[in-house]
């Protein structure tokens, strides 16, 4: 599964665990659930994938409202690191 496909469905479940019907986010209630996800992904040290997981779980944010804001953030992520990833190599010569 591709970085954004997992920011887009990890939004989705953090809007499901803490948005409330009227109208407010539950910062602790996503909390929560994202630190019970580290504790599964802490409990699997080495498994294939587990950094892409570390990684969606951080930087999934369950305010986004539709899939393609998931996918368009998690896009500038991964352009922005690699792009300091880059810089940092150039910068070593």
């Amino acid at each position: 599964m591709s970085v954004e496909a997992a920011v887009a469905y990890f939004d989705a479940t953090l809007r499901i665990v803490a948005w409330h019907r009227h109208g407010q986010y539950d910062l602790t209630a996503a909390e929560a659930f994202r630190a019970g996800i580290h504790a599964r992904l802490d409990a699997m040290p080495g498994a294939r994938g587990i950094r892409q997981a570390r990684f969606v779980t951080d930087f999934a944010d369950g305010r986004a409202r539709l899939p393609g804001k998931s996918v368009s953030r998690g896009l500038c992520s991964v352009a922005s690191a690699s792009s300091t990833a880059r810089a940092s190599t150039s910068t070593r010569r």
